[in-house]
């Protein structure tokens, strides 16, 4: 039976119009809209059913990284704050993250060196994503000398890259994929993906870097 328009309901909000009231997908929509946490099987369906933009992406990994804070208070494992981070970082809440991470003083309590090593990565991301270049490099540097990981490496190398240390950049690449990094990781590919997300005068500085590097760049705009 057919469902009167007048009986869906809109959530402008995430750009969802003409959704059934009591369907699966008014109940995760709700839930984000109220700040309440929605699971990851229903955003996993959500997201193949209905599709997920910006707004919904953001709203859904606050919400995890709540949950993930709340947990952690309650139980004190820090695998939980780290996964806060990460929420939080992927929600592109670097406010929420940034505190997380300066209340903790580079995580010296965490005894266990791989969730040390973890938690010293997620959060030099954070700081990479906040310009904040030499304290990301420290984190990596340090997490790397905890456990060596590909993702310190390549956390390393990418904020080398933005610096313009193009021979250092390289070095952790290469680390990176000794410790078995699956992907393409190279100070190449590392510029192509600043490269096309920017534009104007950031691109234009960009590509004045690239070309100082001495690197070749076959898919650059000549």
């Amino acid at each position: 039976m057919a469902v009167k328009c007048r009986d869906l309901v809109d959530f402008p909000e995430y750009g969802k119009f003409g959704i059934r009231p009591k369907s699966r997908a008014a109940r995760v929509l709700t839930a984000l809209k109220e700040k309440k946490i929605v699971s990851n099987d229903d955003y996993l369906w959500f997201k193949t059913r209905m599709g997920v933009n910006d707004c919904i992406k953001q709203a859904f990994y606050n919400s995890q990284g709540s949950r993930a804070l709340i947990k952690y208070g309650h139980i004190g494992n820090a695998w939980l704050l780290n996964d806060a981070i990460v929420f939080f970082r992927k929600a592109g809440n670097l406010k929420q993250a940034l505190e997380l991470i300066e209340q903790n003083d580079d995580f010296v309590c965490v005894k266990d060196v791989r969730l040390r090593s973890g938690l010293l990565t997620s959060s030099g991301a954070v700081l990479k994503d906040c310009g904040q270049f030499d304290k990301a490099i420290r984190f990596g540097k340090k997490a790397y000398s905890l456990h060596e990981s590909y993702s310190s490496c390549t956390l390393v190398g990418s904020c080398y890259v933005v610096l313009g240390r193009v021979s250092d950049a390289d070095k952790w690449f290469k680390q990176a994929k000794m410790l078995g990094c699956s992907s393409a990781v190279s100070v190449s590919s590392e510029y192509k993906r600043l490269y096309l997300a920017s534009n104007g005068q950031t691109r234009m500085l960009i590509k004045k870097q690239m070309l100082k590097s001495g690197v070749n760049f076959d898919w650059m705009e000549k």
